[in-house]
């Protein structure tokens, strides 16, 4: 059983040495122990249980990373170690089939360094989980099996232990017809169950599986894992297939059936959750009670210049050196804790220290007892837009000085006629002051009274077409 605490080892097989290089120095910048390899044969001879990922090139002298991943997956014991592809080949037919080999994710080259390190993350969570379920279903099977054998003795003795067990445990023969039951699925009645077959109580697209599953456990002796919907419940679920030996012979299956149907819904949620956090172009921070940093989300970095594993844990104020604009910080934080919100434009700066302008948003979280937990920081960057806000003021002050200067006369009306707008030379020229004009005279009424009737009309059908 592997030390769930020690470091994380990588295997990184590529035959560019540079390639490698940067793998490795970045990888270990991150904790991780990093075994490389220059082509799928030294790969094959430096795979080892300890391993905990590979990154494989796609094309290779010699054996490709597609032969190298058939090899891996071939053996039960790495049959869930993940495989990522980092590989120029992007064509869909390539990773089409790197997925058909065994692979469980591609990284393109170039290499971005950020992405391979998320993916990382991603699937060595995902392999602890695995890891910890599978040692979870051992223990449960290595119980079981001793039961089994008690079961020889005294039937009833089995059946008290294995109705207070969490798993469902089922016993099927060789025609996959259920014989015991420790207690039915939910929604499905012991009635029911018994003398059912098994898979009846499955989608259909789980039948082939379900039935390879049980004949090969039948005709080798070996367990077997697999996992399955139920028909009508919508229940997810995962089977550790037991063979039952009696004088030599397989005559039964013990199946210890876990429901992992809130596990799914978590993994699921928790990956919407992370994919929208790292897609939105808003920067995301999380707090503590302290305003230390908590979480850092790629807009973020991209924002501001940092990456998360270099702010966490420092204060967000010291990080993102925050100016108020409108109000004084102690007055922000008495209206936060009022309003448990505040939203307001706030001065800040990158890792250049180039000044930044965003809207800022904070929230805070309580625990059950109405304690302050942590705070939610969503900063949007307005800098172009205060930008182009001062742009059009300057431009807007330069052209009334224009205006004022100038002997020609400027004007702007509307639809109608009805000057919005005369510059101040036309006071000299008509004799009448900007107040009396602006708002209040069409441009029609400036015109000689002779021909005054005809120009306005002229006006008005120019301004209709």
């Amino acid at each position: 059983m592997k030390d769930v605490n020690r470091a994380k080892k990588i295997l990184i097989v590529d035959d560019e040495e540079k390639i490698l290089l940067i793998l490795r120095k970045h990888l270990e910048s991150l904790g991780y122990i990093v075994v490389s390899a220059k082509d799928g044969i030294q790969a094959l001879d430096k795979l080892n249980p300890d391993i905990d990922l590979v990154l494989l090139d796609y094309q290779m002298p010699g054996m490709d990373g597609l032969e190298v991943t058939r090899q891996i997956k071939k053996s039960e014991q790495f049959a869930n170690l993940p495989i990522i592809f980092v590989s120029a080949y992007t064509e869909r037919k390539d990773r089409i089939n790197a997925v058909e080999a065994g692979a469980d994710d591609f990284a393109a080259k170039p290499l971005d360094l950020l992405e391979i390190q998320k993916r990382v993350e991603v699937h060595l969570q995902k392999k602890e989980a695995q890891d910890a379920l599978k040692q979870q279903q051992q223990n449960i099977e290595e119980t079981l099996l001793k039961r089994t054998k008690e079961l020889q003795e005294s039937e009833k003795r089995l059946r008290l232990i294995t109705e207070n067990v969490p798993a469902i445990i089922l016993q099927i023969d060789q025609d996959r017809t259920i014989t015991y039951a420790s207690h039915p699925p939910i929604g499905i009645t012991h009635k029911e169950v018994i003398g059912s077959n098994f898979e009846k109580w499955f989608k259909p697209e789980f039948e082939k599986e379900l039935k390879a599953t049980i004949k090969h456990v039948f005709s080798t002796g070996e367990s077997r894992d697999c996992e399955a919907t139920g028909t009508s419940t919508e229940r997810n679920y995962t089977f550790r297939f037991n063979p039952v030996q009696h004088d030599g012979l397989i005559e039964n299956a013990v199946i210890i059936a876990l429901d992992i149907t809130e596990r799914k819904r978590a993994e699921e949620k928790l990956s919407y959750q992370a994919n929208v956090l790292s897609n939105v172009s808003d920067a995301i921070i999380s707090t503590d009670s302290n305003l230390q940093i908590k979480s850092w989300n790629p807009a973020a970095e991209r924002i501001y210049g940092w990456k998360e594993n270099e702010v966490i844990g420092k204060s967000i104020d010291e990080v993102c050196q925050t100016e108020f604009v409108d109000i004084s910080q102690e007055e922000a934080q008495t209206i936060l804790l009022k309003e448990k919100s505040w939203t307001s434009e706030l001065l800040q700066k990158n890792r250049e220290g180039k000044i930044i302008n965003v809207l800022a948003s904070v929230s805070l979280l309580k625990d059950n007892e109405g304690n302050i937990i942590s705070g939610i920081t969503v900063n949007h960057d307005i800098t172009e837009r205060k930008q182009a806000e001062e742009a059009l003021r300057e431009s807007e002050s330069r052209y009334a000085q224009l205006a004022e200067q100038s002997r020609t006369v400027t004007w702007e009306v509307d639809a109608e006629g009805l000057f919005t707008y005369i510059s101040p030379v036309a006071e000299k020229i008509f004799g009448i002051r900007m107040e009396e004009i602006v708002g209040k005279l069409h441009f029609f009424d400036l015109h000689p009274e002779e021909g005054q009737e005809e120009f306005k009309m002229a006006v008005l059908v120019l301004h209709s077409t």
